[in-house]
């Protein structure tokens, strides 16, 4: 396993975080304790020193599952948790929220303190200050080390940026999701952000075969995964690939641990095997020659350029929807 400097925290990071979202879960995922604990064994075995979570991950059992397993070994890891998701499809990013939050999630963990706390998204009803000041008080109380903020847009990240509570930052960053993670990347550069990257295989996206298949084919028209909006530059990314003996899943690693301002991949999983095949990803090589390729791919492609894809692509999901009742 390799290991960065977590930006200005100082902490030495695994390159490959372990996402905790899937821990406990009764939809997918680890649903089973035995198999959660083989997980995070195996992760541990693999010097995988870093395990996010939040307090509505895993229908609400992911940090209870975490905090029994890890037992005596959590003083050897990084643990991150999150609020401000009420698990509905709202947002409560108000002080005392937030406080209840983290000290009901120091219980399920059970641990005095959690190394890194993150706003999980702004409350649009709170000024984001307010949350600020709150993660705040909750470090110099030693109930946190570090503060964070995630996905946040750039304006928000500019309005906060002068504040010494936020030390970390998560984005998502994969093959079909960069303009936003891209826009900051100069925002975490000049304040020296701890920089954590999610969602690697855009949700399994980036390795479903009816894509390979889709970006072989010469006249794709009538498929309605071609209207996706990514697919375009999905396609010219295989394209570019096509003489490399690399598959789309090591390639994708490759590709975000390129960017040296990136120091850890946070991978969700379902399995042990998934997470072995991530780990074995992150080991292999991938030239400089290919990263520049798929580089000058994604620099061609920017959310105006998909508009129309995007309104087809929505058109059609919802009548799709409508014509399964």
């Amino acid at each position: 396993m390799r290991y960065r400097k977590l930006g200005k925290t100082g902490l030495e990071v695994s390159v490959i975080g372990f996402g905790c979202n899937q821990i406990g879960s009764d939809k997918r995922g680890y649903k089973d304790f035995t198999l959660a604990r083989d997980a995070i064994f195996f992760a541990l075995d693999h010097g995988i020193n870093y395990f996010d979570t939040a307090d509505v991950y895993g229908d609400r059992k992911s940090e209870e599952w975490l905090g029994s397993i890890l037992g005596t070994k959590r003083s050897n890891v990084i643990i991150s948790t999150k609020a401000g998701l009420t698990g509905d499809g709202g947002r409560n990013g108000h002080p005392d929220h937030l406080r209840k939050s983290l000290e009901n999630s120091l219980k399920k963990l059970k641990t005095d303190y959690v190394d890194i706390f993150y706003l999980h998204r702004p409350d649009p009803k709170i000024p984001i200050a307010e949350s600020i000041i709150a993660i705040d008080k909750l470090i110099q109380e030693g109930k946190t080390r570090f503060g964070g903020v995630s996905q946040l847009d750039k304006k928000d990240l500019e309005t906060i940026k002068t504040s010494n509570a936020i030390s970390c930052v998560q984005y998502c960053l994969n093959f079909f999701n960069f303009q936003t993670t891209y826009s900051v990347m100069s925002i975490i550069r000049e304040r020296d952000y701890g920089f954590f990257t999610y969602s690697p295989m855009s949700s399994g996206w980036i390795l479903k075969d009816k894509y390979y298949f889709l970006a072989e084919k010469r006249f794709p028209y009538l498929m309605p995964q071609y209207y996706r909006p990514e697919f375009p530059l999905f396609k010219e990314i295989v394209q570019a690939t096509g003489k490399y003996e690399i598959n789309m899943h090591q390639l994708a690693f490759g590709w975000m641990l390129s960017h040296q301002d990136v120091h850890s991949v946070i991978c969700g999983t379902a399995s042990v095997d998934q997470l072995q095949e991530n780990i074995k990803a992150v080991d292999l090589h991938v030239t400089s020659e290919l990263i520049e390729k798929v580089n000058n791919v994604i620099k061609k492609y920017a959310v105006e350029k998909r508009r129309i894809r995007k309104v087809i692509w929505g058109v059609g999901m919802k009548l799709r929807k409508v014509l399964r009742g």
